[in-house]
């Protein structure tokens, strides 16, 4: 494949040079020189170039090559023009500045070439410069070129990224120095300059220490000078992977990027201009975070001499040693503990989300030489129980790492030959070190020596056996069972129940047949699970014949299910062969709409006819539900057609197929016969009716209790085109239900749905049908769902169909009663005004609508009714008031506004204990009843204490 893509780059550059021969003698002549490898054709290029031109080029292309991002043409014109004079500072030279760019580069087109990138169409559009080829870099840094006479060409990696370092550093600070406009704008590199010159510090790989260039790093770090306020719009050096775009955000100090770039000199130059090494910023927190995560021993000192605190906490690795452990710098973290740094902060004890404490986080990088100091100086490993991972024990387990696993077990001997005045007795205990937890992932990584490791450390012989089963250490299984071990004990985990099922888990088939031949029973459930049924759901053909093949019984649909939905053929075959039942899988398949497995079984014997009683469905109400088309019509076509419309004591498919919002499953079984008025079971008073969805719209299996009609179903679900199809097809818009279920105009009022009620109204639904919404718990009539809505538009719909006005529920609340405890007022104003309901009538305890709106609604509603002639101190049964109503309800506003319009607050009702506006009001109060009100949320305590007040006032 390499090869031909050489062939084919070589087969281009070839082409490329035939291209520029304007004769055919010409061609002729090229015929003869044309090279015969890439590596000569670049040879040719670069002996091509005029002298002159060959510094220009050289800059050019090493630009281009080691570039971190794509460069403009713009940007490239400017990086040209850097001389790097290697007795002097690298400076931009005019004299190099290129006359024609575009010319240049077109001059240069064999090395490189250009494209076109940003965005058209918002102006940022530009010309891009990149290598004609990736052979082109490799051919520049190859050792073909440093032999020839092209040497001068030759660039070394690390000297080259140096090159780009020193040259982004001097045009940086050049451009701010002498710029007389936007630097970002009139000055195209200072964006790449500022923000990669650190990136390439890093790759040189200490080649930059060549250049002098301490001049300019001063004064770039100088915060009261120009630069580094600039520079630190496009820093960013702690964050490498952000874009060069310009921010204001940036809070870092220049001790802090001093200190993370390993600028020794700098970093003494801003501390000897008082800079505190304890003010935060930067993604590791502060100063000596940086420095000891990038492992600066000198500047590390340097801080802690100047007062840094060893224990700060923050950032992105939490704290210094942390940093330094995360990063395997030894000698900066021996000088943090050297230092006072607490080896255990943050607490490892104290649960909060992901581990940070050094010995943590020396352990998940691997870092072996740092895990033993910190242990010598008295590092905890604490097994948080809700952790993930749990302890340092378990990442180590599950990193593989032996070496580490035996560090922290046998810490005790561990010593070094450092300065140990700090030293502690490092806390290493089986409980508290998640041994338990770390034997489980020994085993499931199947790390048999590390397994072995820590089974001498608090672990029965019965847990020894299953773990060694899981990691397939067939060793100690063996010297497990020699010494006695019941092969099929039993534990009480579900990771590892018994030793059988630990093997098949770990699909060891040799321990699997070493347990068989030691007795082991094949059909032994562990964990709602067989050994047949555990092999079958690896997918493991070997072991699930081995098990067949032991007298495991194949009498559960749960192993056919798990092939089936593996889609293993070879499974199902195996099973099948020896006894598998198929009904249960074939339903599954059904209502799963799983069209591959029911072909299966149907090719394999099943019978669609057989039923049992614990069945959910009918098989056919099981495909509506699902969906199928190819299935549902497969069944009809085969003899369940008389299960299209079954008998009062079953659910008809379409009502399973409207329920699980099928729509060309409900067009289907209309087409073939199914009755849109079928007859629903009969409803048990607040029983749930239809389809169970989930928040994410998945369908629940099996579907509660329908009790509706499909027409119901379909306006509940607030499906137009389902609801209309039925309608199509003459479904009844008011069917014959009990009032204890939901009817079609009653759940189109309730969410609202416009278009329904016109549609249903049209039909002629009838408007005064009572049924029971579910979340309401009795039965009610569209009139008070829509009054309850405040939706005027509705209620005009519904009165004008001949909705009665002054209709009761069973407790006597009219329309009027439901709007008035609105918190909206249209609704209240359309009932009274333009349609006059009646103010007077009264519900079953003697209430009017004002004991209504002062219990619940606004003072607005109290306003219309009053304004209308309602009594302010009207009395109900028990003698309340409406102000009696709001201060039980503790309806602050209502109080309050029943005050303003005098109403008696002397009043005594006929109820025990409390009687009085006051009492109640404390009472509500006290009991925060008024806090879950959403009409209380501009009321605190001390407005209520003064209503409360104002209240116990007009009471006196």
């Amino acid at each position: 494949m390499a090869d031909s893509f050489f062939r084919f780059r070589l087969m281009d550059c070839q082409l490329q040079t035939l291209r520029r021969c304007a004769t055919p003698q010409a061609v002729r002549k090229a015929l003869k020189y044309l090279p015969k490898s890439l590596e000569e054709h670049c040879f040719m290029a670069i002996n091509k170039i005029d002298e002159s031109n060959r510094m220009s080029v050289k800059n050019l292309l090493r630009w281009v090559a080691f570039a971190l991002r794509p460069l403009s043409l713009d940007e490239v014109t400017s990086a040209i023009a850097i001389n790097v004079d290697r007795e002097h500072t690298p400076f931009v030279d005019e004299d190099l500045e290129l006359l024609d760019p575009e010319s240049f580069i077109n001059y240069c087109s064999s090395p490189v070439s250009t494209y076109c990138g940003g965005d058209k169409t918002k102006g940022t559009e530009d010309v891009y410069i990149k290598l004609a080829h990736f052979t082109v870099r490799e051919f520049l840094t190859s050792d073909a070129i440093l032999k020839s006479t092209c040497s001068d060409f030759f660039m070394d990696i690390s000297l080259s990224h140096a090159f780009l370092a020193s040259c982004s550093l001097a045009y940086f600070h050049h451009e701010v120095q002498s710029a007389a406009g936007d630097l970002w704008i009139y000055h195209p590199l200072a964006r790449y300059a500022g923000h990669f010159w650190y990136e390439h510090k890093e790759l040189s790989q200490g080649a930059w220490q060549s250049f002098e260039l301490e001049s300019i790093l001063l004064d770039l770090f100088d915060e009261d000078g120009p630069y580094f306020r600039l520079w630190s719009k496009v820093a960013n050096v702690d964050r490498p992977w952000l874009p060069d775009e310009l921010s204001d955000t940036n809070d870092c100090t220049a001790l802090y990027y001093s200190s993370y770039c390993g600028l020794t000199r700098v970093v003494e130059a801003v501390r000897d201009k008082r800079a505190s090494p304890n003010v935060s910023g930067g993604l590791y927190y502060r100063p000596l975070q940086a420095a000891a995560c990038m492992g600066h021993l000198e500047i590390v000192q340097l801080l802690i001499e100047a007062t840094a605190e060893v224990n700060a906490k923050g950032g992105a690795l939490s704290t210094a040693l942390g940093a330094a452990a995360a990063q395997g710098h030894l000698d900066v973290a021996v000088t943090l503990l050297e230092a006072g740094a607490n080896v255990n902060y943050p607490n490892p004890r104290v649960f909060s989300g992901q581990r940070s404490d050094p010995l943590f986080l020396a352990v998940a990088r691997g870092h072996l030489p740092v895990c033993e100091v910190l242990l010598n100086y008295g590092a905890e490993d604490y097994h948080h129980f809700k952790g993930d991972p749990p302890s340092a024990l378990v990442v180590a387990v599950c990193s593989g790492r032996l070496d580490i696993v035996k560090t922290l077990l046998g810490c005790e001997r561990i010593t070094t030959a450092r300065s140990m005045k700090h030293r502690k007795p490092a806390v290493i205990r089986s409980v508290q070190s998640g041994i338990t937890a770390a034997q489980y992932q020994a085993a499931a990584g199947g790390h048999v020596e590390i397994l072995r490791e820590l089974l001498a450390h608090g672990i029965t012989p019965d847990e020894a056996l299953r773990y060694a089963a899981r990691a397939g250490d067939e060793k100690l299984v063996r010297q497990c069972l020699d010494e006695g071990l019941s092969v099929d004990s039993h534990a009480q985990v579900s990771d590892h129940p018994i030793a059988l099922q630990s093997a098949i888990i770990g699909g060891h088939t040799a321990i699997v047949h070493e347990l068989l031949s030691r007795g082991a029973d094949p059909n032994l459930e562990s964990s709602f699970s067989t050994p047949l049924r555990a092999a079958v759901e690896a997918g493991n053909f070997e072991l699930a014949q081995v098990f067949i093949n032991a007298g495991a019984r194949v009498d559960s649909h749960r192993s056919l299910r798990s092939a089936l939905s593996q889609r293993r053929k070879d499974l199902v075959d195996l099973l099948l062969q020896n006894g598998a039942d198929t009904h249960r899988s074939l339903r599954d398949a059904v209502h799963n709409a799983n069209l591959w497995a029911f072909q299966l079984l149907m090719d394999r014997g099943a019978d669609i006819h057989r039923q049992e009683p614990d069945d959910e469905t009918s098989l056919l109400g099981a495909a509506a539900w699902g969906g199928s088309v190819s299935i549902v019509t497969h069944l009809l076509d085969n003899g369940l057609q008389d299960q299209l419309n079954p008998g009062p004591e079953e659910t008809a498919p379409l009502l399973d197929a409207v329920a699980a919002t099928r729509p060309l499953i409900v067009e289907l079984l209309i087409q073939r016969g199914a009755d849109v008025n079928t007859c629903p079971q009969v409803a048990d008073e607040r029983r749930l009716t239809g389809s169970r969805n989930s928040p994410d719209g998945i369908r629940w299996w099996p579907p509660d209790l329908i009790c509706e009609t499909a027409l119901t179903l379909a306006v509940k679900a607030n499906d137009r085109d389902i609801a209309e199809l039925l309608m199509r097809h003459g479904a009844m818009v008011t069917p014959s239900s009990p009032d204890t279920v939901g009817t079609p105009l009653l759940y189109a009022v309730r969410d609202p749905n416009s278009d329904l009620i016109n549609v249903l109204l049209d039909r002629a639904a009838d408007p005064n049908q009572r049924g029971t919404i579910v979340e309401e718990g009795k039965p009610s009539f569209p009139l008070l769902i829509a009054a309850e809505n405040g939706n005027p538009e509705i209620i005009d719909s519904l009165l004008g169909a001949g909705s009665k006005l002054d209709d009761q529920d069973s407790e006597g609340f009219t329309a009027l009663h439901v709007a008035a405890a609105c918190r909206t007022s249209d609704g209240l104003k359309s009932l009274l005004h333009k349609h006059g309901a009646n103010m007077n009538t009264r519900l079953l305890n003697g209430s009017l609508p004002i004991h209504s709106a002062a219990s619940r609604g606004t003072p607005e509603n109290l306003g219309i009714l009053l304004d209308a002639g309602a009594d302010i101190n009207a009395l109900n049964d028990n003698g309340r008031t409406p102000l009696h109503c709001a201060a039980d309800n503790g309806n602050w506003e209502m109080i309050e506004a029943l005050l303003e319009r005098r109403a008696l607050a002397n009043v005594k009702s006929q109820d025990d204990g409390a009687n009085t506006p006051v009492d109640m009001a404390y009472l509500a109060k006290r009991e925060s009843v008024w806090a879950s009100m959403t009409f209380a949320a501009d009321w605190d305590d001390e407005r209520i204490e003064r209503l409360l007040r104002r209240l116990k006032e007009a009471s006196d």
